[in-house]
Order: C-alpha cells, then sequence, then structure tokens
C-alpha cells in the first residue's frame, strides 16, 4: 500500500495511489484494455515528476543548500 511510504504528503500519497493504479492496468491488462488517452498519460507523468522531485531532488538541494551555508560561516 501506497501509504506505508512515510515521507510522502497525504496529496503525494494519493498522486502516487494513481500511479499505482494505472501501473496495474498496463501490468495486468485483461481483454477490454484500451489504449490510453494522451492527456491520462501526460497527468500520470506530471505526477511521477512531482513524487520524485519531492522525494529525490528536494532533498539533495535542501542538503546542498545547508552545506552551502555551513561553509559561508
Amino acid at each position: 500500500m501506497v501509504k506505508q511510504i512515510p515521507v510522502l504528503t497525504s496529496e503525494l500519497q494519493d498522486e502516487a495511489f494513481e500511479l499505482k493504479q494505472w501501473g496495474n492496468l498496463g501490468a495486468h491488462p485483461d481483454k477490454n484494455i484500451q489504449d490510453v488517452p494522451i492527456e491520462d498519460a501526460k497527468e500520470m507523468k506530471d505526477f511521477l515528476e512531482r513524487v520524485i522531485y519531492v522525494m529525490y531532488e528536494l532533498p539533495a538541494k535542501l542538503n546542498r543548500s545547508k552545506n552551502n551555508r555551513k561553509s559561508t560561516k
């Protein structure tokens, strides 16, 4: 379950869960599967980029900022 990832805000948990649901459709298609509309694919890409930014990029930027501030003392 996505809520097992404590670093995600509740908003990002919702986005991660939605990504999981779309991923499940791709991983376990049934005979009624349809092509994913481009708008949905773009939205999922936006969700994924936000999750990656918050989990990996933002913490790295904060650490660099802290280190830069400490080195100027």
